[in-house]
């Protein structure tokens, strides 16, 4: 529906002999005024439904990502069920493993701790001489 200028040239002669010269701005504003109201309405349904359908989409996004915790949790617990292992084996092992982990693998590693204790018992042995005499 493409209005042309000419026709709407002829629109407004007729709305001017039907209305008057007087009249024709209060009609156009309110005409004005009701396509504003109406495309302000018609935004407010567009950004309802917008987030209605965001919500929706979260909704489904909420409901899988459930659906696959629950899944992954049912594997572990299966997983968990069928492995057969002796706890005190793996606690050994695991607590040789954190020993070895601790402890020093070269000389020079356990060196520092030595002489840091024989410079703190040389310090506390040594008077100053200044001050004694």
């Amino acid at each position: 529906m493409n209005i042309g200028i000419s026709e709407l040239a002829v629109v407004f002669v007729l709305a001017l002999l039907i209305f008057g010269p007087k009249k024709l701005p209060e009609i156009a504003r309110g005409l004005g005024k009701a396509m504003r109201m109406f495309r302000e309405a018609s935004n407010e349904i567009q950004r309802t439904l917008e987030e209605d359908i965001r919500a929706e989409e979260n909704r489904k996004l909420l409901s899988e990502l459930k659906r696959d915790v629950s899944t992954t949790m049912n594997q572990i617990e299966a997983d968990l069920e069928d492995e057969d292992f002796d706890e005190s084996d793996d606690s050994d092992e695991s607590y040789e493993q954190y020993e070895d982990s601790r402890e020093p693998t070269t000389p020079e590693q356990a060196a520092p701790s030595d002489q840091t204790t024989s410079q703190q018992a040389s310090v506390d042995t040594e008077q100053p001489k200044d001050l004694a005499g």
